[in-house]
């Protein structure tokens, strides 16, 4: 049974806020430099509840995956914008990004289709769509699809 969501709860702005519900932390200015209060030395992965991967940036640049959460370009901080959250590679500086239903790694523009909200139930919906970061059920790739809270590919946590 698939569960509409009707509201948008907290943008991703900081690493235990994707997880617990911590308040937004200060916006960083698009230079891309931190600002005051974003933990630029407190990076996270996230972490997909049902293949047990994390989200990773590829070093061949060809997108967002599921992958080890030991190894790789697996570390992320969120960075609070005006409308969402974005989700900012630590190695690569990429955004994650909606493009056509695909979760890509883009560079960070500030566009809507690279903003984020979490809903609750561990839930990472796109601002532009209103889809959710659905990851694959043996690992390799994430794409866009309808929020679905009883879904688990589509529940992430974070870890430090």
């Amino acid at each position: 049974m698939r569960t509409k969501i009707l509201r948008r709860v907290a943008p991703i702005a900081a690493a235990t806020g994707l997880a617990l519900g911590a308040a937004p932390v200060a916006a960083e200015a698009d230079t891309g430099a931190a600002a005051e209060g974003i933990a630029a030395d407190a990076p996270f992965r996230l972490y997909n509840s049902g293949s047990g991967r994390c989200l990773i940036d590829t070093p061949d640049l060809s997108g967002a995956w599921t992958g080890s959460c030991t190894s790789g370009r697996r570390y992320w901080r969120g960075v609070e914008d005006v409308w969402g959250g974005r989700v900012v590679n630590t190695t690569s500086g990429r955004c994650l990004t909606d493009k056509n239903g695909s979760a890509l790694l883009m560079a960070c523009t500030g566009a809507y289709n690279q903003m984020w909200y979490h809903l609750g139930y561990g839930l990472v919906q796109n601002v532009a769509s209103g889809k959710c970061l659905q990851g694959a059920t043996g690992g390799g790739g994430t794409w866009m699809s309808a929020c679905n809270t009883s879904n688990t590919y589509q529940r992430w946590g974070t870890l430090s």
